[in-house]
C-alpha cells in the first residue's frame, strides 16, 4: 500500500474534525459538547461497529485462534512500551512523567483505529474484529494497570470498570454469537451500520474540538510530549511489529489490524484520567493533541514499512 494512499485516508479522516473545529473557534459550539459527543460514541457507535463485525462473518475455527492471538499480542505490545516509558519518564513522584507512561501505552484504537481501518480496509469485517481485540485490552489495563500507574494506589483500580464497558461488553455478546453462526436480520445489521458510520466524524468532531481549545504554543513547547507521541507513534508499532515477525504471523488481516492499532495516536482516556487523578497538569491533553497532529506523518510512513 502506497505512501500516498495511507496519506490521503489519514488526511481525510482528520479532516472530518476541521467543521467542529471552526465551529468552536468562532464560539459556536463550546468544549462542553465534548461529553456528551464521547458518550455517544463510547456506548452506541463504537459497540455497534463491534458487534456488526461479529454478525457479519462467519465463524471459522482459524478466526478464533485469531482473535485469541490478537489479545495476547496486545497485552505483550502495551506491557513492553509501558517497560520502555519506564526508562524515558522515570520520576516516580512526578505526576506528569507518570501521565506520560499511561500516554505512551494507549492508544487511541477505538476512536481513532476503527474509523481508520474502515477507510483504510474498506468493507473488511476481519481487521475490525481483530483490532476490537485490541480494544478489549486497552479497556481491561487502562483500569487495573494504567489507573495504578496514575495513583499508585490499588484502591483506585476497578475491575467492574474493566470488564464491563461497552467495548468489551460488546466483545462479550458478540463472540458467542459469532460462534453459534447466529444470523442477524438484515435490519437490524443495518441499524448498526447507520450508527458505526457516524463513529468517524463523531470521533474526529470531538478531536476538532479541543484542538480549538488548545493553544498552539503549548503543544510545541512540551518537549516531554514529543517524546510520549515518539513512544506511542513509532516505538509501540515497531515493537508490533517485531512481535508479529517473531511469531511469524503471515494473514495480513491479522497483521496489519495489529499494526495499525498500536500505531494510533494517544488515548482520549488520557486526558479524562489526568483530570480526575492530576488536574493540575496539561501533560494529558498536550500529548493526546499532540500526537494527533504528528500522525498525519507517522502513521502513513509505518503503515507503508510494516503493511503486508
Amino acid at each position: 500500500m502506497s505512501f500516498e494512499t495511507i496519506l490521503i485516508n489519514t488526511l481525510m479522516l482528520l479532516a472530518l474534525g476541521v467543521p467542529a473545529f471552526l465551529l468552536a473557534k468562532f464560539k459556536l459550539v463550546s468544549s462542553s459538547a465534548v461529553k456528551p459527543l464521547s458518550i455517544i460514541l463510547l456506548y452506541v457507535c463504537q459497540p455497534f461497529m463491534l458487534l456488526k463485525s461479529f454478525w457479519t462473518l462467519e465463524y471459522q475455527p482459524d478466526l478464533l485462534i485469531n482473535i485469541l492471538l490478537s489479545l495476547a499480542f496486545s497485552v505483550a505490545c502495551t506491557i513492553l512500551v509501558w517497560i520502555v516509558s519506564l526508562f524515558v519518564f522515570h520520576k516516580k513522584n512526578l505526576s506528569e512523567d507518570k501521565i506520560y507512561q499511561f500516554a505512551s501505552m494507549f492508544s487511541n484504537c477505538g476512536f481513532f483505529g476503527l474509523p481508520f481501518l474502515a477507510a483504510l480496509i474498506p468493507d473488511n469485517g476481519y481487521v475490525i474484529l481483530y483490532a476490537s481485540m485490541y480494544i478489549v485490552v486497552f479497556n481491561v489495563l487502562s483500569w487495573t494497570l494504567g489507573i495504578y500507574i496514575l495513583t499508585g494506589d490499588k484502591k483506585f483500580v476497578s475491575l467492574k470498570k474493566a470488564f464491563l464497558n461497552p467495548a468489551v461488553v460488546s466483545v462479550i455478546i458478540g463472540i458467542p454469537l459469532f460462534m453459534l453462526n447466529v444470523k442477524m436480520p438484515s435490519q437490524v445489521i443495518d441499524f448498526a451500520s447507520y450508527w458505526s458510520m457516524m463513529t468517524s466524524p463523531l470521533a474526529m468532531s470531538v478531536v476538532g474540538i479541543r484542538l480549538a481549545d488548545m493553544p498552539f504554543s503549548l503543544l510545541v513547547k512540551d518537549g516531554k510530549a514529543f517524546a510520549a507521541s515518539g513512544l506511542r507513534l513509532v516505538v509501540s508499532p515497531l515493537i508490533m511489529w517485531v512481535i508479529l515477525l517473531v511469531v511469524g504471523v503471515s494473514d495480513a488481516n491479522l497483521f496489519n489490524s495489529m499494526i495499525i492499532a498500536s500505531a494510533m495516536p494517544v488515548a482520549t482516556t488520557t486526558v479524562v484520567f489526568a483530570e480526575l487523578y492530576a488536574p493540575e497538569s496539561s501533560a494529558g491533553v498536550t500529548s493526546m493533541l499532540l500526537s494527533t497532529v504528528l500522525c498525519v506523518v507517522t502513521v502513513p510512513l509505518i503503515c507503508m514499512l510494516t503493511l503486508i
